[in-house]
Formats: structure tokens, C-alpha cells, sequence
């Protein structure tokens, strides 16, 4: 049975790379740390008053969701164009995006993040547009 469940899954999401699973570990890392934020720190800035809410965890499970449905269509376009550079690149960008948000995430427990770092973050999210 597992088997075919994992041939399911390289056929629909490609093959089980390291970026692969840095991308798996990165997510769960990220969400443990969202947790911490908002149920212990009480800091989070996705809710009103900071602590830990089921709505803002649902949303955050469904954009991980979403993240393997990119890496997915990345993976398609993959065998379309008979390479792997899309895959890769979607997996790579999101690997990136979630250590952003876990550097964010320490930062919102008090953890001291070095100044570099700090502004490095206010480029990029200034360059998306995002605030």
C-alpha cells in the first residue's frame, strides 16, 4: 500500500529531491513557530489581540496546502518542457519565503535578529508590495 501511495505521489508531485524535503522540514518549522508566536508569546500579527486562533491556523495550514499545489503545476510544466528548472525554482522561492517568516516569527519572541538581516527583510518585503 505505501508504495503505491508513494508512486502516486512522485507522479503528481515529482521526485522526492533534498530541496524536497528542506521545503517539507522549512514549512513545519515555520508553523511551529507561527504557533509559539501566538500561543505562548501572544505576539502574533495575524490576529487582533496577538494570541493563537483557530481561524488564523486554518489559513495558515491552507497556504502550505497551497504551496504543494505550485509545487505540483510547477512539476507539470516540468514534464511539459522535459526539465526540471521550473520545480525547482517554485520549491527554491519557497523555501525562501518560509525562512523569511521564521526569521519573522523569532524576531516576535524577542529573539535579538542582527540589523542585516532585519533590513534585508524590509527590501524584500517592500519590493512585493507587501507590508
Amino acid at each position: 500500500m505505501w508504495t503505491s501511495v508513494a508512486t502516486v505521489l512522485s507522479v503528481i508531485i515529482g521526485k522526492f529531491t533534498s530541496n524536497l524535503v528542506i521545503l517539507l522540514g522549512v514549512i513545519i518549522l515555520d508553523y511551529l513557530t507561527g504557533l509559539i508566536v501566538g500561543g505562548v508569546f501572544h505576539n502574533s500579527p495575524k490576529t487582533i489581540n496577538g494570541r493563537l486562533e483557530s481561524n488564523a491556523s486554518l489559513k495558515g495550514i491552507l497556504r502550505k496546502v497551497f504551496y504543494f499545489v505550485m509545487v505540483i503545476i510547477a512539476n507539470y510544466l516540468d514534464v511539459i518542457s522535459g526539465s526540471n528548472f521550473v520545480r525547482e525554482t517554485v520549491i527554491i522561492i519557497l523555501i525562501i519565503n518560509d525562512t523569511l517568516s521564521i526569521t519573522e516569527n523569532i524576531g516576535l519572541m524577542g529573539v535579538p535578529i542582527p540589523s542585516v538581516i532585519t533590513n534585508a527583510i524590509a527590501v524584500l518585503k517592500e519590493k512585493s508590495g507587501d507590508k
